[in-house]
């Protein structure tokens, strides 16, 4: 299996192998969530290999990867309070500004709420 991960157009990641397949698996994102694979121990999962196989079971395993990730981030009271920059800040770092994602997160909001 070969897979290739593109950071930016100069900056790229050939994985070939089972260390660089292990490597490469830690800094994917999974599941609906897109949970990054290098925060399964600080979300509780006992091995990478855990973390990846509840991401393949079903979306219920990936939306509790994200409930754990926004818990451990400590981002509820950014969800509860609709505080939307923080909360992008703290899932998608500082860069969330880059792809609008506070926006994206406040359309989101009043499209589901106008339903």
């Amino acid at each position: 299996m070969r897979l290739r991960f593109v950071f930016s157009p100069a900056r790229s990641i050939e994985c070939r192998g089972a260390v660089s397949s292990c490597f490469c698996t830690g800094v994917s994102s999974w599941g609906i969530g897109l949970v990054m694979g290098y925060h399964w121990k600080v979300l509780g999962y006992a091995t990478l290999q855990v973390f990846i196989n509840a991401m393949y079971k079903d979306e219920a395993l990936q939306l509790d990867a994200m409930r754990r990730y926004i818990k451990v981030n400590d981002l509820i009271n950014a969800l509860k309070n609709k505080d939307w920059k923080m909360f992008a800040r703290g899932y998608n770092s500082v860069a969330y500004a880059k792809n609008s994602y506070d926006i994206k997160l406040v359309n989101a909001y009043k499209k589901w709420l106008a339903e």
